[in-house]
């Protein structure tokens, strides 16, 4: 592996995870057009999505809730539109509740399981578009709340237990970015200037032709 490498994007305003997995995708479908590859695993992401958050409602707030969220983001406009598309965005946003519906998957017992998928949800969210960082806040609280969640347990366990798993879905998260977008590492400096470039892009520091639609427009 080296900057110069083929496998080397030289890209990252989105992840390099989904044009590896496109390109892998591909190889494996070689007589089917690359965009209709791309389309067909845009749709089965975002089905995925619809589960996660049917999963993750039924979790935390019950059966109802969890069919009532899973039946609005299924005719969510953003999220049909984006599935006619192969865009990072797709699996940054399926990986981003699978991160959250393991995390309340492990709530309040010893799971280390959970821990463990958490952190590779994160790191393959993390490979796939680099806002997925804004993750790390909702990883953090929940290990957090895990520490006054389950209060039969002393005080000090339950410290133990949610460091314990803090630091697996942490290096699982780790190792699985590195693993999913390697350049990221090995061509740092690119990384860096793209993701700043995007930063600038989103805070409209820097002026872009296809970002001038939104001037004067309400923020949200």
């Amino acid at each position: 592996l080296s900057r110069e490498s083929p496998l080397n994007p030289r890209w990252f305003p989105y992840g390099n995870f989904p044009l590896y997995l496109l390109k892998l995708s591909s190889a494996a479908f070689p007589d089917i057009d690359m965009r209709l590859v791309g389309r067909a695993l845009a749709g089965l992401f975002d089905v995925a999505t619809v589960a996660l958050v049917y999963l993750l409602g039924t979790r935390l707030f019950g059966r109802k809730v969890g069919l009532l969220a899973s039946a609005l983001t299924a005719v969510t406009v953003l999220h049909i539109q984006l599935s006619h598309f192969y865009t990072s965005d797709v699996l940054l946003t399926t990986f981003a509740v699978a991160t959250l519906f393991f995390l309340a998957r492990g709530m309040g017992k010893r799971d280390s399981l959970s821990a463990l998928l958490a952190g590779v949800s994160l790191g393959l969210a993390l490979a796939s578009k680099a806002s997925a960082a804004s993750l790390f806040a909702p990883v953090l609280a929940a290990y957090v709340l895990q520490t006054t969640t389950a209060t039969e347990r002393p005080l000090l366990l339950r410290l133990r237990s949610a460091l314990g798993g803090l630091l697996v879905t942490g290096g699982a998260a780790a190792l699985t970015t590195a693993i999913a977008q390697p350049y990221a590492l090995l061509d740092w400096p690119t990384y860096l200037a793209d993701t700043l470039r995007e930063s600038q892009m989103v805070r409209r520091t820097v002026d872009l032709p296809y970002t001038r639609q939104y001037i004067n427009t309400p923020a949200f």
